[in-house]
């Protein structure tokens, strides 16, 4: 085997063996946390569903998920964040 077809067979492998798990997002995973929060409303027609950021997150926050499966960070106290959750399923 020459080096240049071991390196790649490698580079093959390793790649293989990544999680491929980029841009899914659970409540149970920390990678996706808010740090700013969105102050204009979202029209209730735009959205599909929301989700609550991790307990690991500094903020508490929740995602709004948008029709176009855009993501938006709000404020959960904020009083137009609490009437769109009435309305909408989680994700």
């Amino acid at each position: 085997m020459t080096p240049s077809t071991a390196a790649l067979a490698l580079l093959l492998l390793a790649a293989a063996a990544c999680p491929q798990s980029q841009g899914q997002h659970s409540k149970s995973d920390p990678s996706f946390c808010c740090f700013e929060f969105i102050t204009k409303e979202i029209p209730l027609r735009k959205l599909r569903s929301y989700e609550f950021t991790n307990f690991q997150c500094a903020k508490s926050a929740v995602v709004l998920i948008l029709k176009n499966n855009q993501r938006r960070c709000a404020d959960p106290q904020a009083t137009w964040v609490k009437r769109r959750l009435q309305h909408l399923p989680p994700n």
